[in-house]
């Protein structure tokens, strides 16, 4: 007993020595739901008028030989009164294995509000908090309850003629997420608060496209974790029929200085999103991240009416769409 229990020591000792001598490692984790509310930034909740059920997956490797696998589950409704969006409310649980390190489970609950600051202009205020329990089974130092919590503010306008879609968006989150999640980082960011800015907007547009330059910044433990990327949409015709209507797809990319880089594929409507990013590492050593890949797709169903006039009308009863 006390042989094992010394041997669990010097590992958690040599763990941290050589955590700390390494490069900080980037957590590219959540790149292709980069605007994720329960992975990002809770107050992005309070901008979609749909209600939704998500599946998220992600396998991230590490150089050592260790593995990330994660199965996300979140729902999101909306409450809307006559047309008005005043929120949006959400639960989200999660589960984090980590080879023989141990797992994380957790459940999550949501509450954002979405505030109109300027409706001439259709420029709103969403803030979020979010919130639960986090089971940690440290295979090392055993099994802990703990609570995880994190709260944001978004800013952002949407076109006067399409209440689906964002001219430009900014926002700024805090939380403890990633102290309660992995094996490694603990020892990295053990009781340091996370803080993520997230911007974006439509650099250029026509009829069919858009370039949307965007960034999330992470600064934790006074280390700054920059992902700078870049993503072009094709809008879907006014005759693609219902299930695609007003939709989009995209093909997205985020690049992290000497950290990584990231490539996703996306197709995003009121009724579905769908998408799949793939992440190459651009250093390794034993605990640096390596190539990570992640799917999600989400059913969403709108609540009320979403106002869409940048498409051809054919006659005065498609002016919005249920």
């Amino acid at each position: 007993m006390i042989l094992n229990y010394s041997k669990r020591y010097f590992l958690s000792i040599f763990l941290v020595f050589f955590c700390y001598q390494t490069t900080k490692a980037q957590d590219f984790r959540y790149n292709l739901y980069n605007y994720n509310a329960f992975g990002v930034n809770p107050a992005l909740a309070g901008m979609q008028k749909e209600a939704s059920v998500s599946f998220h997956s992600r396998k991230q490797a590490v150089a050592s030989g260790l593995s990330h696998k994660t199965i996300m589950l979140s729902a999101l409704y909306p409450i809307m009164n006559n047309g008005e969006h005043y929120g949006t409310i959400g639960i989200n649980v999660y589960r984090d294995r980590q080879n023989y390190f141990g797992k994380v489970q957790a459940f999550d609950l949501l509450a954002a509000f979405n505030v109109p600051v300027y409706k001439a202009k259709q420029i709103s205020l969403a803030l979020g908090i979010q919130g639960g329990s986090r089971e940690k089974e440290d295979n090392l130092l055993g099994t802990n309850y703990v609570l995880g919590w994190s709260g944001g503010t978004m800013v952002y306008q949407n076109y006067q003629d399409n209440s689906y879609r964002q001219r430009w968006f900014i926002g700024v989150s805090g939380s403890n997420w990633l102290k309660n999640e992995r094996y490694l980082e603990n020892y990295l960011f053990s009781e340091k608060p996370r803080t993520t800015l997230i911007a974006g907007f439509e650099a250029w547009k026509n009829k069919k496209y858009a370039l949307i330059p965007n960034v999330r910044s992470i600064i934790q433990n006074g280390v700054d974790f920059t992902n700078y990327g870049i993503s072009l949409r094709r809008f879907f015709s006014d005759n693609s029929g219902t299930l695609f209507r007003y939709g989009s797809w995209g093909v997205s990319g985020w690049y992290a200085h000497n950290q990584a880089y990231t490539l996703a594929l996306d197709m995003n409507s009121p009724t579905f999103t769908m998408g799949f990013s793939y992440s190459f590492a651009s250093q390794n050593h034993l605990f640096k991240y390596k190539n990570a890949n992640e799917f999600i797709v989400t059913l969403k169903k709108p609540i009320g009416k979403i106002k869409i006039d940048d498409k051809p009308i054919i006659n005065d009863s498609e002016q919005s769409i249920p």
